[in-house]
C-alpha cells in the first residue's frame, strides 16, 4: 500500500549539494527583496539611470544611491545564477519528482521576468505599476524557491497508490489559500500605496487620524492597506482554530500555524513602530523584510496542508511526490 521513494539517480553527496543550492537560492531571493526595499525607501531607484550598466560603467560611481542600486543588481545576478543551477540540477537528476522540477522551472522563468521588469522600472523612471509588479514577481520567486527547497529537503516521501485518502481537509485548504492570497495582496497594496506617495499620510495607529474610514482619498488608500492587514489577521485567527483541533493528529500543521502567527504579529508591531517613529527609514526596510517572511511562512504552511497525507506510516514524511498522475495529494 505504501511505497517509499527517494531521489533516484543521485548520490547522498549530490543530494546534500542540491539542498545547499536550494537554501542559498532562498536566502539570496529574500535578501534581494530586502535590498530592493532599501533601494526604495532611500530613494536610490535611479541611482543608476541606465541598465544594465551604471552611468555606462561596470563599476558604479562611489555615491550612496548608485552603490545601493548597483548592489541590488549584483545580488539579482547572484539570484539568477543559483536559481539557474537549482533548475538545471532538478532537470538533470530529479526528473522523477514533479514538485521539484515544476517549482524550480517556474522560479527560473519568474527570475527572468523580474529582471526585465527591473530594467523596465529604470527605463520608465520608476513607474509605480512596474515597481509594484516587480515586487509581486519577486515574492512569487521566493514562493517557488521555497517549494523546491522544502520538497527536496523532505526527500524521503510516501506515495499512496490507488485512491486518495478519504480525509481531504477541504476547509483547511481553502482557508490557507485565502490567507496566502490576502498576504500577497497586502504586500502588493503596500507597494502601490508607497508608489502613490501615501505611505506617511496617516501618522497615528491603528486608526488614521482617529478615523477608520478617513474622508480624504489619499488617507483612505493608506487606511485600506491596514484594513487588508485586519482581514489577514482574521484569516490567521481562523487558521489557529483549525490547527488547534487538528494538532494532535497533525502537530506539524499546528507548529507551522504558530510560526505564521509569530511572524505576522512581528510584522504588525514593526508597522506600528514605523508610524510611531515618524517613518524611520531603517524600520520601513525591516517592514518589507518581515512582510516577505510572513509570505514565506504562509506558503510553507500551505505546502504542509495541501500535501498532507492520511494515514501514513512514517510521521517524518510530510510531503507527497506526485509521479505521472499517481499518488495522493489532499
Amino acid at each position: 500500500m505504501f511505497q517509499k521513494i527517494g531521489f533516484p539517480h543521485t548520490s547522498e553527496g549530490f543530494a546534500k549539494m542540491f539542498k545547499v543550492v536550494c537554501v542559498i537560492s532562498l536566502a539570496c531571493v529574500i535578501g534581494q527583496i530586502a535590498l530592493g526595499g532599501i533601494v526604495r525607501v532611500t530613494g536610490s531607484g535611479l541611482g543608476c539611470p541606465d541598465w544594465p550598466l551604471c552611468f555606462g560603467q561596470i563599476i558604479p560611481p562611489f555615491e550612496f544611491a548608485s552603490l545601493i542600486e548597483y548592489s541590488h543588481r549584483l545580488l539579482a545576478t547572484l539570484v539568477g545564477f543559483f536559481v539557474l543551477a537549482m533548475t538545471l540540477m532538478s532537470w538533470l537528476f530529479y526528473r522523477g519528482n514533479l514538485g521539484v522540477v515544476v517549482s524550480s522551472t517556474v522560479a527560473l522563468v519568474l527570475v527572468v521576468v523580474a529582471a526585465l521588469l527591473g530594467a523596465l522600472a529604470v527605463v520608465t523612471e520608476l513607474d509605480r505599476w512596474v515597481v509594484t509588479l516587480h515586487l509581486g514577481i519577486a515574492e512569487l520567486v521566493a514562493a517557488c524557491v521555497l517549494v523546491t527547497t522544502v520538497t527536496c529537503w523532505r526527500f524521503n516521501v510516501v506515495v499512496i497508490e490507488g485512491k486518495c485518502c478519504a480525509e481531504n481537509h477541504f476547509r483547511s485548504k481553502c482557508l490557507v489559500v485565502l490567507t496566502a492570497a490576502s498576504v500577497f495582496i497586502l504586500i502588493v497594496s503596500g507597494s502601490h500605496m508607497v508608489g502613490l506617495g501615501y505611505g506617511s499620510l496617516c501618522a497615528t495607529w491603528p486608526l488614521c487620524g482617529g478615523s477608520l474610514f478617513p474622508s480624504l482619498e489619499p488617507s483612505m488608500v493608506h487606511m485600506s492597506h491596514r484594513l487588508i492587514a485586519a482581514v489577514v489577521a482574521l484569516f490567521i485567527a481562523l487558521m489557529m482554530v483549525e490547527a488547534w483541533f487538528a494538532k494532535i493528529r497533525h502537530p506539524e500543521i499546528w507548529n507551522g500555524t504558530l510560526l505564521v502567527v509569530v511572524v505576522f504579529f512581528a510584522q504588525i508591531m514593526v508597522g506600528a513602530f514605523v508610524i510611531w517613529s515618524d517613518f524611520v527609514i531603517s524600520l520601513r526596510s525591516i517592514h518589507l523584510v518581515v512582510a516577505t517572511l510572513v509570505w514565506v511562512s504562509i506558503v510553507y504552511l500551505m505546502l504542509l496542508i495541501v500535501t498532507l497525507n492520511c494515514p501514513y506510516s512514517d510521521r517524518k514524511s510530510k510531503f507527497t511526490s506526485v509521479l505521472k498522475g499517481q499518488g495522493c495529494v489532499q
